[in-house]
Order: C-alpha cells, then sequence, then structure tokens
C-alpha cells in the first residue's frame, strides 16, 4: 500500500521552511523542526515519520456503526421488494385465474406487473451474488484481493443486463398503458387484438433498442464489470 507525504519543502542552508507539515488522513506525517530540516528518531539519524494511519490493521478496521447502516438499509429495501414482489404474484395470479378478467386492459395490467415482478427477482438475485462474492469479514488486504479478481463471472453479467432491461420495459409498459387509455378516450373503433400486439411490442421490444447498444458499448469500451 503506497504511502504519501503531502508537503515536500527544498531547504536551502540559512533558510527556514514551515514549523509542522500539515498533511490530510491515511498519509505519512513528518515534523518539519524550526531549523528547516525533518526531525530525526532519537538517538538516530533516521527522519521521524508518523505512519500509523497506513497500516493495515487501520485501513481495514472494522466500521461497525457504518456496517449496521448498511446492514439496516438492505434489510429495509429487501423486505420492501419481498413484499412487493409476493403482492405482484398474488395479483398476476388472480388476473390469469378468472377468465372474465380477460380483455386488451387486463392484459397491459398483466404485462406490467410481470416486467415488476422480473425487475424484483433480478435485484434480489443480484443482491444475493454480491453476497456470495463478498467476504464475510474483510479486515484485511488479502481477503478483499480474494475476491476483487479482474474476471467477473458471467451470472454477473446476466442479471445486470438483465435488470437493466427489465427497468426499461418497466417504463414502456407504462407508456402501453398511457397509450391505451388515449385510444380508449379518442378511438373505439380500433381493434383491440391487433393493437394488443402492438403493444406487446413497445413494452418488451423497444427496451432492446437501448440495452443492445448498452451492452454493445460496454463489451467494447468498458468491459469491467
Amino acid at each position: 500500500m503506497g504511502r504519501s507525504i503531502s508537503s515536500l519543502s527544498i531547504v536551502f542552508p540559512g533558510e527556514r521552511v514551515c514549523a509542522v507539515s500539515v498533511v490530510p488522513a491515511d498519509d505519512t506525517r513528518r515534523y518539519c523542526t524550526e531549523d528547516g530540516v525533518w526531525q530525526t528518531k532519537e538517538n538516530s539519524t533516521d527522519i521521524w515519520r508518523d505512519d500509523t494511519e497506513c497500516s493495515t490493521s487501520n485501513h481495514f478496521k472494522q466500521n461497525n456503526e457504518e456496517h449496521a447502516l448498511q446492514l439496516l438499509l438492505q434489510i429495509c429495501y429487501t423486505v420492501g421488494y419481498s413484499v412487493s414482489l409476493g403482492t405482484l404474484v398474488l395479483a398476476l395470479g388472480i388476473l390469469l385465474t378468472f377468465r372474465k378478467l380477460h380483455c386488451t386492459r387486463n392484459y397491459i395490467h398483466m404485462n406490467l406487473f410481470g416486467s415488476f415482478i422480473l425487475r424484483a427477482l433480478a435485484v434480489l438475485i443480484k443482491d444475493l451474488q454480491r453476497t456470495d462474492l463478498a467476504p464475510k469479514m474483510a479486515n484485511n488486504e488479502d481477503d478483499w484481493l480474494s475476491v476483487l479478481t479482474p474476471q467477473i463471472p458471467t451470472s454477473c453479467r446476466i442479471v445486470h443486463i438483465s435488470l437493466h432491461f427489465f427497468v426499461g420495459a418497466n417504463y414502456f409498459w407504462l407508456l402501453v398503458e398511457g397509450i391505451y387509455l388515449h385510444t380508449t378516450i379518442v378511438s373505439l373503433i380500433l381493434c383491440e387484438r391487433r393493437m394488443l400486439l402492438r403493444y406487446v411490442a413497445i413494452g418488451w421490444f423497444c427496451p432492446l433498442l437501448f440495452i443492445i447498444p448498452w451492452v454493445i458499448a460496454r463489451t467494447y469500451l468498458e468491459n469491467e464489470g
């Protein structure tokens, strides 16, 4: 791990420089005497240095408060996604079970619910993968280097791409909801079954127009996970 000194002065004979060198945290400290030279160790010609902040134990010490806050936030949004996933599955099951509810309007609702269900699943799977890849207790550099490898698992890439696709599908199915509402108000002459195919194309295929170029760009320009 590199160590740095924030201030370095070239001292010429007869000149005096700062009394104390002020440096930010996580750096090596030296004391500049009134004679314009670095303070040396007692009974030695070696320059005195305070490098306690550069020690491995200091850099990787466990921050219990921050870890507890992050864990609490993760639990909160995991519970939220899980509750949302359960209610959406229940709603989708009801719409699929009762045939009297089968119509173009509810077909659009089903696809919208499906896009949100798939998005929630992608988020939960992504968190599970991150938990499996990360060390349980990373207190030193070796623990982190064991998982921070240049090779990113293919499954992680697939889940990450799927999450972006499902987020895009959410917005396009919301757009479809608006288009359907508009066509319902403006005109009742259009064939609903023919329009449903167009709605499906907008909701599930339009996100690919953005996801595919993004995947290609990331693969060739920023393939770092």
